[in-house]
């Protein structure tokens, strides 16, 4: 078939280009993977997701009635933070309980002498140095888990900050422009910028996010949050988060919403729905998020709407995302609001629930049972039964910790 002589050419790589074609396309490889993990993470908020059951995603739920006294009062808590079996608090100060429901301590007070402030703008705890420190102006208040000053550090006028491991400070505002308090007082018009424990500025961020404008235009941000000792910030426009990572904010999330399966116009037969309520009702004006706490197992998320109406919803990733109402939230757990998050971490999720929600969600539970239903509730739900006869309404929130599955 061939000639005698015939020999087949068979192509040979040459034996030196071989390690350098390994090491071009390893290194396209990495390429792609990092541009991969670059990517920020698309939420969709299905508005239609309205079957949340708690069972589904808690084992069972433990209650802290917070201590009530005159020296911790609280009403409109606002941020949480749950490190070496203690709960710190901000509120319009900072408080500390134990998880065994007592007040321990307060972190300073309103005046001028040392220890001192004029208001509690945000507060930041060190968990390595078990410190707490309160921003209030262009001051940073450091204190002992216990209460005891420590010292005071010059800081920038921000609507929120957060300490990195390097003792520098992440900070943003959105109302002013940046007051740096050093040497020549000048006025820095950053919206987001890492600065040192003297006040001085190091990095300014504010153009690595996406739609938030130097001051006064474009975007802002919402709030500096940790998550599994990192620092995220929530951005309302273009709804994201941010997370830092060295002195680069890299996109993590951007949300994008579905309304809910209902005509966009206002039916005919709508009751009372005026076109505002039902626009809101359909979800067509939720736009701006309000906080993100995360942890490996699930996230959970305010948004917020024109009217300044708050929804509150829960993701977990690799899976849906549910809006936690009133109206369809099935706490089958013990059938009471869900409270507002503050916490969440690998095991926990933590509410506030104010002492009049638990009061009249338990009184309209009662009312609604049958007496059979009703002596089944009070027995399975001890407990709760106990918290709810020695509460009052003045009293302190009640902490409602959710176990993860």
């Amino acid at each position: 078939m061939f000639p005698q002589n015939f020999k087949p050419y068979i192509a040979v790589s040459n034996p030196i280009y071989m390690p350098v074609r390994i090491f071009l396309v390893s290194l396209l490889l990495i390429w792609n993977f990092i541009s991969l993990m670059s990517q920020p993470r698309e939420i969709v908020v299905n508005l239609n997701n309205r079957d949340f059951r708690a069972s589904d995603h808690f084992r069972d739920i433990y209650y802290i009635k917070l201590e009530t006294s005159t020296e911790c009062l609280l009403r409109y808590p606002a941020n949480m933070v749950i490190d070496s079996g203690l709960i710190f608090i901000q509120d319009m100060d900072v408080y500390a309980f134990n998880l065994a429901e007592k007040f321990l301590n307060g972190f300073g007070r309103i005046g001028k002498g040392p220890g001192e402030y004029a208001m509690v703008t945000d507060f930041t705890v060190d968990t390595k140095k078990k410190n707490v420190e309160i921003l209030s102006g262009t001051l940073i208040n450091c204190y002992t888990y216990s209460g005891q000053f420590i010292a005071k550090k010059t800081g920038l006028i921000a609507n929120s900050f957060g300490k990195i491991p390097d003792d520098n400070y992440l900070y943003y505002n959105n109302y002013r422009p940046v007051l740096a308090r050093g040497d020549d007082h000048q006025r820095i018009d950053q919206i987001i910028v890492l600065a040192d424990e003297k006040g001085r500025i190091l990095t300014d961020l504010t153009d690595q996010i996406d739609h938030v404008g130097r001051f006064p235009a474009g975007g802002s941000p919402v709030n500096i949050e940790y998550c599994r000792d990192s620092l995220q910030i929530v951005v309302d426009r273009n709804p994201s988060v941010y997370q830092l990572d060295g002195i680069r904010l890299n996109q993590k999330y951007h949300f994008t919403f579905i309304p809910n399966n209902l005509p966009k116009r206002l039916p005919k037969n709508h009751g009372s729905f005026t076109k505002q309520e039902y626009a809101d009702f359909r979800g067509d004006n939720i736009q701006t998020i309000y906080s993100f706490r995360e942890s490996g197992k699930i996230a959970t998320f305010w948004f917020r709407d024109k009217q300044g109406l708050f929804y509150c919803f829960l993701f977990k990733p690799g899976g849906k995302t549910f809006i936690i109402d009133r109206e369809t939230f099935r706490n089958d757990l013990n059938r009471l609001p869900f409270g507002t998050i503050l916490n969440v971490d690998e095991t926990w999720v933590t509410a506030a629930l104010d002492a009049s929600d638990l009061i009249d969600g338990i009184d309209e539970i009662i009312k609604s049972l049958n007496v059979r239903d009703k002596d089944m509730y009070l027995k399975s739900y001890a407990s709760l039964m106990e918290i709810y006869k020695n509460t009052k309404r003045e009293d302190n929130p009640v902490l409602v910790r959710y176990r993860l599955k």
